[in-house]
Order: structure tokens, then C-alpha cells, then sequence
């Protein structure tokens, strides 16, 4: 009572004191204003839990703390409900809603799961602490792993170990030793594990066995071994460790072949191996079929020979290596053509003397010849007109060429074929085959030997310009090889026919060439007078082989078509097949020289190939009936092929040859020429050209014919030489 007093007289007196006002739970909220005075965890600054209280005092309960929660009926920490309710997890509730038995406390989440066939922790599977058991059938106390259950009780005779892989004989068990019986004791997969040995047999006594025959046992057998390294096992010389000696075998079983033996690394073997190509082994360029170089005194390629650079600059025919005249012959070297007809391996020369003969000049040639002394090939030429066309190939497979020759005049239309050696004076009447066309049909004027059914035997291919069956339309004839005794036209495989008597297809006809690489040889048919880009401008048609069957022209896989009028693309010699880019398959040379114009068409096997737009293109504004006689090979072997261009009448029907070394795409002229070969006078050189072997060096030479040399024609060879 008397602080009460003193109180009040203070107060009376105007004077205060800040400890004068109570704050009895000591939490610096003064009485007054503390919603519970006597609560340290309750006042004006304490932060607001979820707990259903007023913790800061400032009248509202569990604002902005509130949280979802569930009913927990049986008071286990883990709720259940169908909807949540904002508050606080108390009184019964819990924030939690995974409870699948809110009735019993003992179940919820991480409760221990027991055997009891409730889901103990709601994990949705019941009992899942059941045991696995194994029948024990022969009670040696391991189980047999097939007969596996999950149960809380076991079953009689099941135990909770398996692994048993004889469940019937309790020796046999993953914890019995294992013995040398040939019996899985142990049950590890291995019969005799640590006890048995693998043995190889050592059929060739080396000491060595064989990979591929062994056996595991527990004793040592004869005749095997502990070591299968052999890779030779029948041959006692050759073994793990053996000298490497250079016969294509892994002599020591090492994994490699003859090492040692191509110290250069380029692929190629000493020769000293039975086997080996290469020359030089200590140079990776040189070994065979490497590309030669010319002129740098190295044989690249093993051949024994060094490449010759070849022609360069002006030749004079008159001074050529050969020179070979009709010397009495009518007509000789309009057509020229090569082939080994007597099979001793050097090139020989098939040439036509229209009037007289088809006659064969045997290789190697050298100065002035005498073709009046040559093997004729058909005697009574005033009637049939031999050697209008030749085509060279083997048509029986005996390895010797065989020579085909066209008589399309004098009324026995056909190809006559007289099968190799050629070495004896043949008349006509004893060709090994005539593929005769219909009287007037002008057959044989084309001609041509290849395999285009790609068996793998020549084919014999017939052209008749003018056939009568077809009312004058041009027909190409194939006859499969071999071929013998006397044909029709209707014993043909094959009939290439136009639509069109004014084309004369077939007056020259190419096969020994594959345009598309597949491995058969397809066939290129000129229409000289064809009007395909131009009138006249004259059309090559081209079937990729295998050809069989009676086709239409217009048919064709693909056209080369003239772009100049009055050009005759494909006319006589001016059709050629060979590889000009070196990419595999063998492109096309071709010519209209009424045009004076020649063109390579690099592998056309689909749609129309005009002239003008050729990927090499060749042409002259000087040089007459430029683009006879073409060739095309590859005579320097470096991949790339090389050409020859005649100009049968250039210089006063002189004639001349212009050759062109590896050309690339693009358009070139006579002057681009890296060598001219001109005739003498009035010799026509030029009408035809090749290449042949003919001085016998292992070189291609350049072969020319001249149709008017001393006034019955021949031919001039030059010789590949630098």
C-alpha cells in the first residue's frame, strides 16, 4: 500500500520513470500492450508461427503462415483426406496427406513392413519382407534356384539358400570340392575347374597345336600339346617363331606376311618372292603398274622398258620408220586396224584393199614394205569388196584374235569372220563364218567384234545401211559368239532397226567400249544422215549393254547428235570408245568432218549430247575433212588418254594426223596440236589412224593410212621415240 502511495504522489507531481511501467514475462513488450503479458514468446516483435496463436499481437491469428493440411485420425503424424485445409498442422491435423490407413497408427509411411498381409508402409505392396525359399531335394543344404517362392513361411522342405545345380545328389553343391570327373562339382558353370588342362593337337610334331583342335582333360593325350599357336598346323616348317621366308605365308605366325620382304612400305614385294613386282624396293615409286614417267632413265613400272616422252612438233610421213605401199594393191589404207592375229604376242596390221584384198601385215615393221607380199586374207575381192569395215576380237576364246571383214558391195551382203592364226593366204570362201543380210542392203559396211551380252565371248555386230526388210531403213545385226558356218538375218540375238530410211544407220558401229563401268560393253550405232540438231548433221545412237532382242533406234539410251548441217556426224572411221579421263568408264571420240569438227563426250549414257557443247571440243577453219581417222588411248600411261585427229585432204590432199597429248575439258584447235604428222602428195594421209606396237619396242606407235600414197594407198608407221 505504501508503494501504491508513492506511486500516485509521483504521478501527482508530474514525474515518470520507465520503471514504472510492468512488463512481467520480460519479452520488451510493456503489460499494457502485450496480448499476453505473462508469455515471453508472445509481444508486439516475435515473428508469427503456424500454431493458432497471436503471436506478434496484432490481433489476427497464423496470418501468412497458414498451410495446407489433412485430418490425422489416429494421431501418426501422416494425414488422409479427400481436401486440405488451410491452417496448421495441430490438434489432430498434419501436413502431410500419404496415409493409406489413417485408423491405424502402426500404418504409414516408413512404418517397418511386417509379415502380416497388410501393406505396413503404404508403399502399395503387401509383405514385402516374404523370404525367398528353394526346395532342398537332397538336403545338402543348398536349394534348387528353379523352384524359388516368396513366402512368409516356408514351405516343408524348402530353405532360404539356392545355387544347387543337381538338386538330386547332395555331393554336388556350390560349396563341394571340386574333382577331376568330368562332373561340375563345385556348380560353377566348369567342369573340373583347376584340375583339368586344355591340350591342342600337334598334328605336324612342331611342338606347336592347332587353334582350331583341343580338348580339356585331366591327363596329357599323345599327339597334343599345351600350346595352340599354329597358324600353320599341317606344315612342321612353319610355327610360332619360325624364319619368315618370302612365300606369301605368315611363316612364323606372327600376323603378318612376308615382313622384311617390302622394306619400302608401297605395297609391292621384293622380287626376289616368287611373286614380288617390284624392282626396286627401296624406292616407293617404282614397282609394277606404277605410273611411268618418261625420259628420266627409271622403269616406274617394272616393265624393263623407261617410258618414251612421246611426239612432239612436225612429222614428215615421207621420212616415217615404215612405209608401206599397194604396190599393186587398189584402194590400200583406207582402213586401218590393229590386233595379234598370229598370237606371238606382237601387234599386227589389218588393212583394206577394197578391189583386191583384205591384207595382214605381221609385226615388227621397219622401212619400206611391200604389201603386195602380205598374207591376203580373200581372193576373188573384185566381188565381194572385202575390208569395207574390219572389226578385230576373239570371238572363240582360244586367245588369238580373230578378223571380221565387210562386204556390203557386188551383191553378198555380209561380214565374212576368218578365225586366228592368221597365218597362211586365205581365200574368202573359207571364213570360219558369213553373216550374210538380204541382197542390196549394203550389210557389212559397219562392223565391229566385242562382248556386249557380257559372257565374256566376243559378239559379232553387222551394219546395213539400207536394209530391204526394213524398206531401207538401217539395221544392225548382233550375232552372239562363237559363231561358225554360215548365219542370217534372222538368226541375229540382237537387231538394232531405224524408223528412218534416210539415216543409213549402221554405215559404222562401235562395241568395245563401257560407257556406264558395269562390265559390258555397250554399242554406239552412227546415222551419218540423221537429222537430229541439224539436217544431215548426222546422230550417234548409244544402248548400254547387255543388247538383246529386236529395239527401235528412237530408243535409245542416249543420242550425240551433229550441230553443223550437212556434217554427218558418224560417218566412216570418225566413231571411237576408250577412257579419256581416266575415271574408268570409257568416254566418246566422234566426228563430223564434212564439219570439220570433233568432239569427246566424257561417258554419255543418258538423254541427247549435241556437238557444239562436247567436253573437249575440236575444231579448224583450215584443215579439210578434219576429224577422219580418229584414236583415242592412253599411250603414255599416265591415266589420261591421248588423241589423233586426221585431215585427209588438208595441204592439196597431202592429208596429215594432228596428235594431242592428255587434253582436258574445253576447246582446242588444230594448232593446239603437240604433233602434226603430214602426208606426201596426193597421199591422203590421215583417212584413218591408230595406235599399234609395230617397231616392237613395247610402245605404241602412231599407224596413218593414206588411201592415195603412190596411187594405190598404204600406210605410214612412226615410231614412238624421243
Amino acid at each position: 500500500m505504501t508503494a501504491l502511495l508513492l506511486a500516485a504522489i509521483l504521478h501527482v507531481a508530474g514525474c515518470s520513470s520507465a520503471d514504472s511501467i510492468p512488463d512481467a514475462d520480460g519479452d520488451g513488450t510493456a503489460d499494457p500492450h502485450d496480448c499476453a503479458p505473462n508469455d515471453p514468446a508472445i509481444h508486439l516483435n516475435a515473428v508469427e508461427l503456424c500454431n493458432e496463436l497471436d503471436d506478434n499481437c496484432d490481433g489476427e491469428v497464423d496470418e501468412g503462415v497458414k498451410i495446407d493440411t489433412w485430418p490425422d485420425l489416429d494421431g501418426d503424424g501422416h494425414g488422409h483426406g479427400s481436401a486440405a485445409r488451410a491452417g496448421c498442422p495441430v490438434n489432430g491435423w498434419s501436413d502431410l496427406d500419404d496415409d493409406c490407413n489413417d485408423k491405424d497408427a502402426t500404418v504409414h509411411p516408413g512404418a517397418e513392413d511386417v509379415c502380416n498381409g497388410i501393406d505396413d508402409n503404404c508403399d502399395g505392396v503387401k509383405d514385402a519382407a516374404d523370404t525367398t525359399w528353394f526346395a532342398d531335394a537332397d538336403g545338402d543344404g543348398y536349394g534348387d534356384d528353379t523352384t524359388a517362392v516368396a513366402t512368409c513361411s516356408p514351405p516343408e522342405g524348402y530353405i532360404t539358400v539356392g545355387g544347387d545345380c543337381v538338386d538330386s545328389d547332395p555331393e554336388i553343391h556350390p560349396n563341394a570340392a571340386e574333382l577331376c570327373n568330368t562332373v561340375d562339382d563345385d556348380c560353377d558353370g566348369v567342369a573340373d575347374l583347376g584340375y583339368e588342362t586344355t591340350w591342342y593337337s600337334d598334328a605336324d610334331g612342331d611342338g606347336y597345336g592347332s587353334p582350331l583342335g583341343s580338348q580339356t582333360t585331366c591327363a596329357a593325350v599323345s599327339g597334343w600339346v599345351l600350346n595352340g599357336d599354329d597358324c600353320r598346323p599341317a606344315d612342321a616348317t612353319q610355327y610360332p617363331g619360325a624364319p619368315e621366308i618370302c612365300d606369301g605365308i605368315d611363316d612364323d605366325c606372327d600376323g603378318a606376311v612376308d615382313e622384311g620382304f617390302d622394306v619400302d612400305g608401297d605395297g609391292h614385294y621384293d622380287a626376289v618372292c616368287s611373286f614380288g613386282d617390284d624392282c626396286d624396293d627401296g624406292d616407293t615409286t617404282v614397282y609394277a603398274g606404277a605410273s611411268e614417267v618418261c625420259g628420266d632413265s627409271v622403269d616406274q613400272d617394272c616393265d624393263g622398258l623407261d617410258l618414251h616422252c612421246g611426239y612432239q612438233g612436225d612429222y614428215d610421213l615421207a621420212y616415217a620408220d615404215t612405209r608401206a605401199t599397194g604396190a599393186g594393191l587398189i584402194a590400200t589404207g583406207g582402213h586401218v586396224d590393229v590386233g595379234d592375229v598370229d598370237g606371238d604376242g606382237q601387234d599386227d596390221l589389218i588393212f583394206n584393199a577394197i578391189y583386191d584384198g583384205l591384207v595382214v601385215v605381221k609385226g615388227p615393221l621397219s622401212g619400206t614394205v611391200d604389201l603386195g607380199t602380205a598374207v591376203e586374207f580373200s581372193g576373188n575381192m573384185s566381188t565381194i569388196y572385202g575390208g569395207r569395215s574390219i572389226g578385230i576380237g576373239d570371238m572363240d576364246g582360244d586367245g588369238l584374235a580373230d578378223v571380221g571383214f565387210g562386204a556390203p558391195y557386188g551383191g553378198l551382203d555380209g561380214l565374212y569372220i576368218l578365225a586366228g592364226p592368221a597365218d597362211t593366204d586365205t581365200e574368202g570362201e573359207d571364213a570360219t563364218a558369213y553373216l550374210r543380210g538380204m541382197p542390196g542392203s549394203m550389210c557389212g559396211h559397219g562392223a565391229e567384234i566385242a562382248d556386249v551380252n557380257g559372257d565374256d565371248l566376243e559378239d559379232a555386230l553387222v551394219g546395213c545401211y539400207s536394209d530391204v526388210s526394213y524398206g531401207g531403213s538401217g539395221v544392225t545385226y548382233v550375232f552372239y559368239g562363237p559363231v561358225s558356218g554360215d548365219y542370217d538375218p534372222d538368226d541375229a540375238d540382237a537387231v538394232l532397226y531405224s524408223t528412218s530410211a534416210s539415216e543409213y544407220s549402221g554405215r559404222w558401229i562401235r562395241g568395245d567400249g563401257d560407257l556406264n563401268a558395269d562390265g559390258v560393253n555397250d554399242v554406239m550405232v552412227a546415222a551419218p544422215f540423221g537429222s537430229g540438231a541439224a539436217m544431215t548433221g548426222g546422230l550417234i545412237y548409244v544402248f548400254l549393254g547387255p543388247v538383246s532382242g529386236e529395239i527401235d533406234l528412237p530408243s535409245a539410251d542416249a543420242r550425240l547428235l551433229g550441230s553443223t548441217a550437212g556434217g554427218y556426224l558418224g560417218e566412216y572411221r570418225t566413231l571411237i570408245m576408250g577412257d579419256s579421263d581416266g575415271d574408268g568408264a570409257d568416254d566418246v571420240l566422234a566426228a563430223a568432218y564434212y564439219a570439220s569438227e570433233a568432239g569427246v563426250f566424257f561417258s554419255p549414257t543418258s538423254g541427247d549430247y549435241e556437238m557444239a557443247s562436247a567436253d573437249i571440243q575440236i575444231t579448224t577453219t583450215s584443215a579439210m575433212y578434219f576429224g577422219s581417222g580418229l584414236d583415242l588411248a592412253d599411250i603414255d600411261g599416265n591415266g589420261v588418254g591421248d588423241l589423233i585427229v586426221g585431215s585427209a585432204y588438208e595441204n592439196s590432199n597431202a592429208g596429215g594426223s594432228y596428235f594431242y597429248w592428255d587434253l582436258r575439258p574445253g576447246a582446242y584447235t588444230e594448232a593446239d596440236a603437240e604433233a602434226h604428222f603430214l602426208g606426201e602428195a596426193g597421199a591422203s594421209a590421215g583417212i584413218t589412224n591408230t595406235f599399234a606396237d609395230m617397231s616392237g619396242d613395247g610402245f605404241p606407235d602412231v599407224v596413218v593410212g593414206a588411201s592415195g600414197l603412190d596411187g594405190n594407198g598404204g600406210f605410214y608407221v612412226q615410231d614412238q621415240v624421243q
